[in-house]
């Protein structure tokens, strides 16, 4: 399982976390491969910002190849 650590404002996803800013749109940049290390990133980003909520969201990755 992958987790991908998002912006939350509003109740709404507004941002994924890219390593350095959050983004509008998701990319494979966006993936942690373990619970561990989304968990350290989203308390890392959030004590950054306290005017809205990180949280880390269980992702599914798919690749396709043309």
């Amino acid at each position: 399982m992958e987790y991908v650590v998002v912006k939350v404002e509003a109740g709404a996803i507004t941002g994924y976390w890219d390593g350095s800013l959050f983004q509008s749109n998701i990319d494979l940049s966006d993936v942690q491969g373990t619970i561990e290390d989304a968990r350290f990133l989203q308390g890392s980003v959030q004590t950054q910002d306290l005017s809205f909520d990180v949280e880390y969201r269980e992702a599914n990755v798919t690749i396709v190849l043309v």
